[in-house]
């Protein structure tokens, strides 16, 4: 759910920002303005421990507070799930949407690529596995 070749992956815009608006990279703390309008980030929360996430989650949550437009590629469905509108795509657009509408097992199959099997006795679900192809 993510562009660049890659399937499998979501990529998610948090709440309050706009995304007509792109600029280059800059410090994402600075209010000049010569800050971006908008931030790429490919998986930013991938390896770092709670505390730092937490920080991260509120510095991304001030800067869409401010305008700023923000598309974060993520697998973290749940991380997924608390931004305003998700793309999913494996190869080609499979949905875009709210994400209580685009996440859904149809979707997430087709993004994934293979069938989602349920745990039995409890609430978890194993998702396939899923390459990066060159």
């Amino acid at each position: 759910m993510h562009g660049g070749g890659r399937s499998g992956e979501a990529t998610a815009a948090p709440r309050s920002r706009r995304s007509s608006e792109w600029a280059s990279p800059s410090s994402p703390t600075s209010s000049s303005a010569s800050s971006p309008a908008a931030l790429l980030l490919d998986e930013p929360f991938s390896g770092v421990d709670q505390t730092s996430a937490d920080l991260l989650e509120r510095l991304l949550g001030d800067l869409a507070s401010e305008g700023r437009g923000l598309l974060v590629a993520t697998h973290d469905l749940e991380q997924a799930r608390r931004f305003d509108r998700v793309l999913c795509l494996n190869r080609r657009q499979i949905a875009f949407g709210p994400p209580q509408e685009t996440l859904t097992r149809t979707v997430l199959e087709e993004t994934y690529g293979g069938a989602i099997v349920a745990l039995p006795g409890t609430a978890a679900a194993v998702l396939p596995p899923h390459h990066h192809d060159p």
